[in-house]
């Protein structure tokens, strides 16, 4: 036999402090206590004093005995007996998050290192028949262990996650979660997550959060500001330059001064400064221009405890004009759409002139129909 809600230590205290409670109240005698009364007419004096003495035997053992019982039956029944094997234990799952953001630094520590030590305070205070299901998430939900009651396959787990290079995905992982309980748990426990619980904004306010859930959170709030988007597209008034969007954000509790230093193939091309409040976003513009390939690198001077989101980098294709080939009876007609775009290299020629193997990224047959196909992609009008 095993108990659910108690272990037998945990049961034999409960029952003898009880025990105790109650003997101690059939060995209890009464006190004599001084009564004042108007008038003695209505008392009638007793024919001999009572003398109240204390208890030196228990005087209704068998009335003892009955409660004593009684109430042993009652905290077995609230300790939950189970007949046969110690099989009984709930299946949890925790979630250990490995994101990009658990190596950010906290004093003499990062996020990861204090996410291990609670996972592991968590699994040591469950009992032993309970198991544990080990889950890293990033990006994606990542099963490390089956549900295990192996400590020291449990140990060997945490001890071996480490932070990932994407963002938290903590609404797949919860799901995962519930569905892991759902099709291989026999008695589905807690789903437990230990992390920072940096998660995009669009995931800030979950629908559904799970009954079951119980958070580790972890310790202080590291200063850091971070680049959160670049892009680039070409100019449309200008076709060799290239238009630059930077945006980055305070995350921290403190005003911060940072610079922001653009540089292609090594060569410093902006900068700007920024003076940042708490949780404060902007946005910086540029343009660069340039028709050779390389590596825009955006880079922030700041020194936080998160360095990884301080720098970007962006490949830049080289500007090779189309070649486009169009043959056309009236080319007056498809002139402005076609060749306004410096882009765009166009050629223009009489369907007399067709060649199938002429040199070209895309041949145009203006209301021309050829027996032969061009060999290069063509657009059929």
């Amino acid at each position: 036999m095993n108990f659910l809600n108690l272990s037998l230590g945990e049961l034999l205290g409960v029952a003898g402090a009880i025990s105790a409670g109650v003997v101690a109240l059939y060995l209890l005698d009464r006190s004599k206590r001084r009564q004042v009364v108007a008038t003695l007419r209505f008392w009638t004096p007793a024919d001999s004093r009572t003398e109240m003495k204390h208890r030196k035997r228990i005087q209704q053992p068998w009335s003892l005995l009955l409660q004593l019982l009684s109430l042993l039956c009652l905290v077995i029944a609230l300790a939950g007996p189970r007949l046969g094997p110690d099989d009984s234990g709930n299946d949890h799952v925790l979630i250990l998050d490995t994101s990009a953001w658990m190596g950010a630094r906290v004093a003499r520590t990062t996020f990861i290192d204090e996410a291990r030590a609670a996972a592991r305070a968590y699994v040591k205070a469950l009992p032993s028949r309970d198991r544990v299901m080990v889950v890293r998430a990033d990006a994606l939900a990542t099963p490390v262990t089956a549900f295990e009651s192996d400590r020291q396959v449990l140990e060997d787990a945490i001890r071996q996650s480490q932070p990932g290079a994407s963002a938290l995905n903590l609404s797949q992982a919860l799901e995962f979660a519930q569905r892991a309980q759902k099709l291989q748990a026999q008695h589905a426990g807690e789903i437990v997550y230990a992390g920072a619980g940096r998660v995009p904004e669009d995931e800030a306010a979950f629908s559904a959060v799970p009954s079951n859930l119980r958070l580790l959170p972890l310790e202080g709030a590291p200063e850091n500001v971070g680049l959160r988007k670049i892009g680039l597209r070409r100019s449309t008034t200008t076709p060799d330059t290239w238009d630059i969007f930077v945006s980055l954000k305070n995350y921290g509790l403190k005003a911060r001064d940072v610079g922001l230093e653009l540089q292609f193939g090594g060569a410093a091309v902006g900068s700007r400064s920024f003076s940042l409040k708490p949780g404060e976003e902007q946005q910086a513009t540029f343009a660069h221009k340039t028709h050779a390939a390389g590596y825009l690198e955006a880079r922030l001077n700041s020194r936080d405890a998160f360095p990884q989101d301080d720098r970007a980098v962006v490949e830049l294709p080289s500007e090779k004009p189309l070649r486009v080939v169009v043959y056309s009876n009236e080319p007056a007609l498809l002139k402005p759409l076609i060749a306004f775009n410096g882009q765009v290299d166009a050629t223009f020629e009489s369907p007399g002139k067709y060649d199938p193997r002429v040199k070209a990224d895309i041949v145009i047959l203006d209301r021309f129909a050829p027996a032969t196909r061009p060999q290069a992609s063509s657009i059929w009008m």
